[in-house]
């Protein structure tokens, strides 16, 4: 482990016994732990729990740590800081350690009928996505007992049209056909109606989500925390990319037949002031857009472009 503030070494791990070592790091920076999984010993696989100031050993075990899908706002995936320390090398049981023993605090049982396809580990839940016989659900667990929460009950998983709401809310999936019908609270409170129109993306910070109408050719702002009539602002072409920032909403979209080149393509960026509920456009084509300090980079084709400044 290196100092931040001049890469120095504060510490080394060093494997022992283990010719052809695979690690994964789990860093859980509430706790100060490093857990370190290292496979290929003769007897298995073994983790470690590692002072990240000292790099003295706490404790060691036999389990093999997995690093969850985080939430996107929060760690990219894959990235090896994690809310806790969790377990999920079968298909039906997932295990969270308490990372500062390395001792088993709960194990859950998905049951003999459903199987658990991916685990995400968030603040204070976890959430597991299953496939089972009447199709695929999403658990929500409490991360620090494991107990299912009555207050979030079972629903329909996610799938590439239905990205994930803010914390606190979910989806209500009609009856008949599956597909989200509405967006409810925690209480079950229906929050926002989606019989004509489909969610492109939230921001969990703002509790705001964007959707797209049926008819198409305008986007609608939804606010879940506060319900009140959406905003809706006309836009050219289909929906691209959108990126919330602190008081604002960029949302790209691209008008293009298909009988020509995507480079023939036109574009629209369109700017929304979440604070006083205006927009303007002007003409950018944009697939993807991230933040950076003083503006945001988009991207399209082989091209990258920038926004600067906070208008």
């Amino acid at each position: 482990m290196y100092n931040g503030d001049d890469l120095t070494t504060r510490w080394n791990l060093r494997v022992v016994g283990n010719p052809s070592p695979s690690i994964r790091v789990h860093v859980v920076t509430a706790k100060g732990i490093v857990a370190v999984t290292v496979g290929g010993f003769p007897g298995g696989t073994r983790s470690f729990g590692i002072d990240a100031t000292t790099g003295e050993r706490i404790w060691k075990n036999s389990t093999t740590l997995s690093l969850p899908r985080a939430n996107s706002d929060r760690d990219v995936e894959g990235d090896p800081q994690v809310h806790h320390l969790l377990e999920a090398t079968d298909d039906s049981t997932v295990r969270e350690y308490d990372p500062t023993s390395g001792q088993l605090r709960w194990s859950h049982d998905a049951g003999t009928t459903c199987s658990i396809d991916d685990v995400r580990d968030l603040d204070d839940t976890v959430e597991l996505t299953l496939t089972c016989p009447d199709g695929s659900h999403t658990r929500v667990l409490d991360a620090n007992t494991g107990a299912v929460l009555p207050s979030r009950p079972e629903r329909d998983a996610r799938d590439p049209d239905r990205p994930p709401l803010p914390e606190g809310y979910h989806y209500v999936a009609d009856q008949q056909d599956q597909y989200p019908a509405a967006i409810a609270d925690a209480t079950g409170k229906h929050v926002a109606e989606l019989t004509d129109k489909r969610i492109i993306n939230c921001d969990n910070a703002s509790k705001n989500c964007i959707a797209e109408p049926a008819n198409r050719g305008e986007i609608e702002l939804i606010s879940l925390a506060a319900p009140t009539t959406p905003l809706l602002f006309p836009v050219e072409g289909s929906y691209s990319s959108s990126l919330f920032l602190h008081d604002q909403l960029l949302i790209a979209t691209l008008s293009w037949d298909g009988s020509q080149p995507r480079s023939a393509s036109t574009g629209q960026i369109t700017t929304v002031d979440l604070r006083a509920g205006t927009h303007e456009s002007r003409p950018g084509r944009a697939e993807s857009m991230e933040p950076f300090p003083g503006g945001v980079v988009m991207g399209f084709d082989d091209t990258i472009s920038t926004m600067r400044g906070t208008r």
